[in-house]
């Protein structure tokens, strides 16, 4: 894939930055949204913040073809999808997203830098993340590029990249309510239970674990829990569920009144693409973790 990057420095902040945070850019308003999300995360974790622009290759190839025809969104009129006008709208995009994110960089003094890509759209983002990244993408996003027939963008980005992903809704979340985890299988809940643990006490929100059916809280989590409610004042809810699958993990979500949801990527509701839809069906953001 081809990348054209461009930087932006607004009075940089003296912490190093330890990962980036990555945002997938375009002109809806959930990718707008997203943007905001991406930008304030970057702010807070002191990381540097990239925004990524896919010209996508299925979009060139038709461009051209004798059957492609765009309807116009203001008189309902269809035209031919010609080469030339596709790229001439590639590039005019391009800038105007470049300019939100220097803008949103600009205002939080972060480090920024602009890229595009130009290939498949999952195929981009995974080209250009890095494990210790973290993509975030609006849940309603490209729907305008790809139709509803096309499945959700942002939970075949949660499947297939390689970092962490962070879908994220139009609507900001409400603060008084608490950031919900799946207990994770296994002897060792992190690093799962310690990014939930971390992003509920940096933002002085309650936690809700799900744990498991037929099992209760573990040493570890216990000792975990107990330490994050000394540190930041508020006890930690547990919750049991009756399985794990993911309408079963929706119910609990909202009978918890979650306002985020930290899951694995490994876990068993992530296991097919069918699970994969709870992204589309919540309303709150979802953060997906190896």
């Amino acid at each position: 894939m081809a990348i054209t990057s461009v930087t932006g420095k607004t009075a940089v902040k003296s912490e190093p930055a330890v990962t980036r945070i990555l945002v997938l850019l375009d002109d809806t308003r959930g990718a707008r949204a997203a943007l905001e999300t991406a930008a304030d995360l970057a702010a807070h974790q002191h990381a540097e913040l990239v925004g990524l622009f896919v010209e996508d290759t299925d979009l060139l190839r038709s461009a051209g073809l004798p059957f492609s025809h765009e309807i116009s969104m203001t008189s309902g009129q269809t035209r031919p999808l010609e080469a030339a006008l596709v790229e001439r709208e590639l590039r005019e995009r391009a800038r105007l997203l470049e300019q939100a994110l220097a803008s949103a960089g600009t205002r939080r003094a972060l480090r920024w830098r602009f890229e595009v890509g130009r290939d498949r759209l999952e195929r981009a983002a995974d080209t250009a993340a890095e494990p210790r990244d973290t993509l975030v993408v609006g849940r309603n996003g490209w729907r305008r590029h790809y139709g509803p027939a096309m499945g959700s963008v942002a939970s075949r980005l949660a499947r297939a990249t390689r970092c962490s992903v962070l879908v994220v809704g139009e609507e900001r979340p409400r603060h008084d309510r608490p950031v919900v985890v799946l207990q994770p299988g296994g002897d060792d809940p992190s690093p799962t239970l310690d990014t939930a643990i971390r992003l509920a006490r940096d933002r002085s929100r309650p936690l809700c674990i799900l744990l498991r059916p037929g099992s209760g809280p573990s040493a570890e989590l216990e000792r975990l829990a107990g330490e994050w409610s000394r540190r930041v004042g508020t006890p930690i809810r547990f919750e049991h569920i009756a399985d794990t699958r993911a309408p079963t993990l929706v119910e609990a979500l909202h009978r918890a009144e979650g306002q985020a949801l930290v899951i694995s990527r490994a876990s068993e509701p992530l296991a097919t693409a069918e699970g994969y839809r709870l992204l589309d069906e919540l309303d709150v953001p979802v953060l997906v973790i190896d």
